[in-house]
């Protein structure tokens, strides 16, 4: 009966793999909603901006220009720190992706170091086979023979 010897590192190494994976999804999805935040608070100001130059072709009171220019600071300083969490959430999944293929190439050496020694004993094994026959034969023929 065949055991593989390096069986626990092998599950162990699918085991982080399968973390970091998990981890990748998760981190991939928190991407997304920061991208998507940054994508509406963009489409804010490019709003505000429309606006506020259709008022100012109907002529706008100076409350009202200061009201929307303070809000289009407001707002370019959200999308310059919601930039830089985009920017830390890229990074993130970088790293992971990183450490996914690390765990990958790790897990494929235990593989590939359990398909040889599959070889070898499958190779063993129908050596051990072939003496048993041989011997079979052999004792068969001694007796035919005597």
């Amino acid at each position: 009966m065949y055991k593989y010897s390096l069986e626990s590192i092998l599950k162990q190494r699918k085991f982080i793999e399968d973390k970091l994976q998990k981890k990748m999804a998760v981190l991939n999805k928190e991407l997304g909603d920061e991208e998507i935040r940054l994508n509406m608070e963009n489409k804010v100001r490019e709003q505000c901006l429309e606006e506020l130059k259709q008022k100012q072709e109907r002529n706008i009171s100076m409350s009202e220009l200061l009201l929307y220019t303070k809000f289009i600071r407001k707002i370019t300083v959200a999308i310059n720190k919601q930039e830089v969490i985009v920017l830390r959430a890229k990074k993130k999944v970088d790293q992971n992706r990183e450490n996914m293929v690390d765990a990958m190439k790790n897990r494929k050496i235990i593989e590939k170091l359990k398909e040889k020694d599959w070889k070898n004993y499958s190779r063993m094994s129908s050596k051990r086979d072939q003496e048993f026959l041989n011997e079979v034969g052999i004792s068969r023929f001694s007796q035919i023979i005597q």
